[in-house]
Order: structure tokens, then C-alpha cells, then sequence
């Protein structure tokens, strides 16, 4: 095989492999964002804090609210909420992420921890982020 073949060859190999690894973990960015911004809080699993800060992982709240997930990102929250039928009147503080950012966490919490939320476009999530309370 000629010099050219073999690099050829090489470079659909490395193609291959990149396509195969995008589809092995699809919300990599995310879940690399969710364990910087989050975990320190809702855990790496999702499973929140004890009786202080509720869970993401099988959270009705959380899936019943998915509009109001990216203003509670950017914005926190001071309000209690109901979450599996138990109170959590912890304070949430606001991060400041793009709304990239805001859809490449959603999607991966939507998609993990036996979480089966449809996934976010980041259309949808800047729609959300307009209706923000001020």
C-alpha cells in the first residue's frame, strides 16, 4: 500500500472512531458542565442532599418544570419547592452560564440517572430564558 493509501486508510479509521465515540457518550458536555456547575450540590448521581437539596434524578418537579429549569439555573432560586412529595426550602444560588451551556446540562440530566425527559433544542431553552422573571 503506497503512503498515500496508508494515510487515507488512517484517516477514515480515525473518522470512524470519532463518529463511534460521539455516539457513546452523546452529552459529554454536559454531564462535564453538570459536574462542575452541580454535582458539588445535587451530587454526581443526581440524587441531591439529604433533606437540604433535592434530587434531579427521578425528581417529579424536575420534569414536570422543564420551562422553568434554565430560569432557576440562571436566575437560582429562593422559594421552596415540592419534589417527590417532600418540602426543600434550601437556597439555590444563580449561575451564570450561556444558554448553550444552560441546554447541554438539561439534556444530559434529561437523558441520566434512568431520567427519560425529551431532549432540549437551544431554541427552546432561549425561549424559556425570555419568560425569565426579572
Amino acid at each position: 500500500m503506497s503512503i498515500k493509501g496508508k494515510y487515507l486508510f488512517a484517516s477514515i479509521l480515525l473518522f470512524i472512531l470519532f463518529l463511534f465515540s460521539c455516539q457513546l457518550e452523546p452529552y459529554s458536555k454536559g454531564k462535564e458542565a453538570y459536574e462542575f456547575y452541580c454535582a458539588s450540590c445535587h451530587m454526581k448521581d443526581g440524587s441531591g442532599l439529604a433533606a437540604l437539596i433535592p434530587p434531579i434524578a427521578g425528581a417529579d418537579y424536575y420534569a414536570q418544570n422543564q420551562e422553568k429549569v434554565a430560569c432557576i439555573i440562571i436566575n437560582g432560586l429562593q422559594d421552596s419547592i415540592v419534589v417527590n412529595g417532600k418540602k426543600y426550602g434550601g437556597k439555590m444560588d444563580p449561575i451564570a452560564l450561556t444558554p448553550i451551556q444552560i441546554t447541554n446540562i438539561m439534556n444530559y440530566m434529561n437523558q441520566s440517572w434512568g431520567n427519560n425527559i425529551p431532549v432540549k433544542s437551544i431554541e427552546s431553552v432561549k425561549k424559556d430564558l425570555e419568560k425569565c422573571p426579572q
